[in-house]
């Protein structure tokens, strides 16, 4: 009888748990939500007034605070310890998006093929930005190559395979297919 009780008990407090981080998970993203349908005036503000429980959702609201050009926030989602490494290489992408500290495109492009590791998830974001890099270089046959390498790849949605079309045509290349 003890027994039934304590795996029926344990059952109990497990779903407890369960259900009290789902209705945390939902009111943190109801009220980052409420923060950005707020006037652009009162944002910053409102996303000031947001509680954050954990390195999660404290990488999440520095990285919708990173939205308004907020670098510092970057900076400290890539230095938080013990966080999910995904965070980190997002806020990574955005500060060499961002570029506040005025990298060449050398820096940049070195930062950006540190993101485009075989099974990294920005890894074709990366790409294309190192794209873009040579376009503005002038390197022509390098993005051609970079855009198409996007454009074949299995992984690619539908927005980033547009524009990676878009600069093919745009660069005079051909679209196989």
């Amino acid at each position: 009888m003890l027994g039934v009780l304590l795996l029926v008990g344990g059952a109990a407090y497990r779903e407890w748990r369960a259900a009290s981080a789902e209705n945390r998970a939902q009111a943190f993203g109801d009220s980052l939500l409420a923060a950005l349908r707020a006037p652009e005036a009162d944002r910053t503000a409102a996303l000031d007034q947001i509680a954050t429980q954990g390195a999660g959702e404290a990488a999440v609201l520095a990285l919708v605070r990173s939205g308004s050009g907020d670098a510092t926030a970057l900076t400290a989602v890539q230095a938080s310890d013990g966080l999910d490494p995904l965070y980190k290489d997002l806020a990574t992408l955005k500060l060499l998006v961002l570029n506040p500290t005025g990298l060449d495109a050398a820096a940049l492009k070195a930062g950006y093929a540190q993101l485009a590791f075989p099974g990294a998830p920005f890894r074709l974001l990366a790409l294309e930005q190192m794209a873009l890099l040579d376009v503005a270089a002038g390197n022509r046959d390098a993005a051609l190559t970079t855009f198409k390498q996007i454009v074949e790849d299995s992984e690619v949605s539908a927005g980033l395979k547009a524009r990676a079309t878009g600069m093919i045509t745009t660069l005079g290349g051909e679209v196989e297919g």
